[in-house]
Formats: structure tokens, C-alpha cells, sequence
């Protein structure tokens, strides 16, 4: 039995044994379909809708705002998020200037304490970045 979607590119076959999925790639190669949805002058916006657009990395410049040098135990104790998780933007915000840590990342060894705290100037470029990708300013 073959049942066909209302996408022209995906056809789904179930029999009893098994689940089939065949994607028509042709259409994807011609990229009628785009993979994200992005205004065609976007790009310039990224920067600070990918390093400030997440709850999480929000929630963690907050805290580190209100809590300057505090480690990433820390900071998950004060989120309730997994530590992963907090470990994982905690990084991220690192690597893109918003979180200054202590000792910084060249000189870290395994198992050394990092603290955090906010690269202000970083976050208000960001933020102006955002304004002016939103119009404000």
C-alpha cells in the first residue's frame, strides 16, 4: 500500500513489516524547498539573534549579571537546568564575547574552577545590532 502526502517530494509505503519513506531529492537539489526560513537580508542579523535569541543564554547572562564570578555549578544551581545544559551556553556565550571567564579558555586546565561574568560593552554592541536588524534603531 503506498500513500502519497500532500508534498510532491515525500511518498510513505507501509506494509505490515516494515515503514518506508522515500524523499524525492530532485526537488531538494533544485532547493525549491530552502532548508530555513530567512528573509533574502537577514544575514546581518544573526550574530545577535544567535547569541541572545535563547531563554537559557538569557537566563544565564541574567544570573551572571546579578552574580558576577560565579562558577557554572553555581549558576545551574540557580536555574534548575541540567548541567549539560548550562555547560553547553555557558561556552557559547563565551565564545562570542558576552561571558568573560576566569581563567580564560587557553590557559584552562582540566578540572579548573571558571568563573563568569558579563562583557557589558559585548552585550550592548549585540543589542544595537538587534535594534537595528528590528528597525529601532
Amino acid at each position: 500500500m503506498a500513500l502519497t502526502s500532500a508534498r510532491p517530494d515525500i511518498v510513505l509505503t507501509v506494509t505490515l513489516e516494515e515503514v518506508v519513506i522515500t524523499v524525492n531529492t530532485n526537488l531538494l537539489d533544485n532547493e525549491v524547498m530552502p532548508r530555513y526560513a530567512e528573509p533574502a537580508d537577514g544575514e546581518w542579523a544573526q550574530d545577535p539573534v544567535a547569541a541572545l535569541g535563547n531563554s537559557v543564554k538569557l537566563a544565564i547572562i541574567r544570573a551572571v549579571r546579578e552574580h558576577p564570578d560565579a562558577n557554572s555549578v553555581r549558576i545551574t544551581e540557580m536555574l534548575r537546568l541540567g548541567r549539560t545544559t548550562v555547560v553547553e551556553h555557558l561556552a557559547q556565550l563565551e565564545e562570542v564575547g558576552i561571558l568573560l571567564a576566569s581563567p580564560p579558555r587557553p590557559n584552562r586546565r582540566r578540572g579548573a574552577v571558571v568563573t563568569y561574568r558579563v562583557n557589558s560593552a559585548r552585550v550592548t554592541e549585540l543589542y544595537l545590532q538587534l535594534g537595528q536588524a528590528m528597525g529601532e534603531v
